[in-house]
């Protein structure tokens, strides 16, 4: 392969591939990167319709994402640091899963990136976990023996005055958005100066080493990072809740196990229904039809209002005060599990029932998505979809490894044999 601007030869090939890299001539990573958008979009496409198909719960395809699909495109993540936008390209990706699986798959405007990767209770943003992969890499160089041929090339890319990956490596450390530069290695000062000297010289303890310095300095600061990203965002103002998001929120972690925990005991539309209200804070139309989120609808089926927004159905004149508490109350994430439940159960009768008289008069959204006419048989439709994909999947591979314990574990259901 001829590099930069040299004449290439017979035989000569516009892209090399090595290790399952792909290397461009302008050793910018583009290619790659275009490469590793595609296998994330193909590679999350089956597993997501392999968790449909099979029955696993919203809250466990959000926790089997970073375990399956996340590993594959990051495999070489470190390199992209050279390809322009690689940050942002890797970001809007994972919004892409995140949007799918709350069920509003092109609804970029209302759906925020930042707060539905949040929400799925995913560590860190991809492009941040991109970000981590070459920190780690580059420190890792550094603790090679000092006549090491890369060890040798790394400092030559340091001392020259033109961009490599050692530069963009150094900046990224130093990166402005971050609450105080990441130190190298030897920098930090934890780890005795003896132990780095072994480090050098035993793959083992230079393992050990960079966990160490992965989890006492790089990962704080970087998940730091992304918590301000999401502070930023949970400033957004909710239309139907009369509130911000961040009066909703308090703890992701516990409150994506509770999700799990009763994830099997209602539909799938109805956990989706609550979660993008929670999100957006408006109408949740793609769940039923071709469509964006809208702030209101033309018209209440039951008292015959006009432009009625959520809170009509939460906390006004359709709601019997008896049934329900305060509106934001339903969408905070302090409830306990048994709190979240009846709250899921109330949102999705309420809401989805006014959307589903609503469709049932053919109502164009303010958006020029009309509901359909027919939901019951749209849905049925969809089962007999959906039992056509699980009978296709049970007879391959897939299938006979999901018909073991795993997969009763999945679904929450015991003593599962298999038959």
């Amino acid at each position: 392969m001829a590099c930069f601007d040299a004449p290439p030869a017979e035989g000569h090939v516009p892209v090399y591939k090595l290790l399952g890299i792909e290397i461009d001539p302008w050793l910018s990573f583009s290619k790659r990167l275009d490469k590793v958008c595609v296998l994330g979009r193909t590679a999350f496409e089956e597993f997501f319709h392999m968790a449909e198909s099979t029955g696993l719960s919203i809250p466990v395809e959000a926790l089997e994402v970073p375990r399956r699909v996340e590993p594959a495109v990051l495999y070489g993540a470190e390199l992209l640091a050279l390809a322009p936008g690689a940050e942002t390209r890797l970001n809007e990706l994972q919004a892409a899963w995140a949007r799918t699986i709350l069920g509003a798959r092109n609804d970029l405007r209302n759906v925020s990136a930042r707060l539905s990767v949040r929400e799925l209770g995913w560590p860190l943003r991809l492009g941040t976990a991109m970000i981590l992969k070459t920190i780690l890499f580059f420190n890792k160089i550094l603790l090679l023996p000092d006549l090491h041929p890369v060890k040798t090339l790394l400092r030559l890319a340091l001392q020259l005055p033109c961009e490599s990956w050692a530069s963009r490596a150094r900046a990224l450390m130093n990166d402005p958005r971050l609450a105080s530069p990441i130190p190298t290695i030897f920098e930090w000062g934890e780890i005795p100066d003896g132990l780095l000297q072994v480090a050098a010289q035993d793959a083992a303890v230079r393992k050990n080493a960079l966990r160490r310095y992965k989890v006492g300095v790089v990962l704080p600061l970087l998940t730091a990072l992304d918590r301000e990203a999401y502070l930023q965002a949970s400033t957004k103002q909710l239309p139907g809740l009369d509130c911000r998001f961040n009066q909703l929120d308090d703890t992701q972690e516990r409150f994506i196990h509770q999700l799990l925990s009763i994830g099997h005991k209602t539909s799938w539309r109805n956990i989706r229904l609550w979660w993008l209200i929670r999100i957006t804070g408006k109408w949740p139309v793609p769940l039923f039809a071709t469509g964006n989120c809208v702030t209101t609808l033309p018209c209440c089926s039951r008292c015959g209002l006009e432009e009625i927004a959520l809170n009509h159905v939460l906390g006004q004149t359709c709601c019997d005060p008896a049934e329900t508490s305060q509106m934001q109350s339903i969408f905070s994430a302090r409830q306990t599990a048994d709190e979240l439940f009846d709250s899921i159960c109330f949102v999705g009768q309420a809401e989805g029932s006014q959307l589903s008289e609503a469709g049932s008069e053919s109502t164009p959204t303010r958006a020029g998505a009309v509901l359909p006419q027919d939901l019951a048989g749209l849905a049925d439709s969809i089962c007999l979809a959906k039992q056509a994909d699980l009978e296709a999947v049970a007879f391959s591979g897939t299938g006979r490894r999901l018909a073991r314990a795993a997969y009763g574990l999945w679904c929450n259901v015991r003593n599962y044999n298999g038959d």
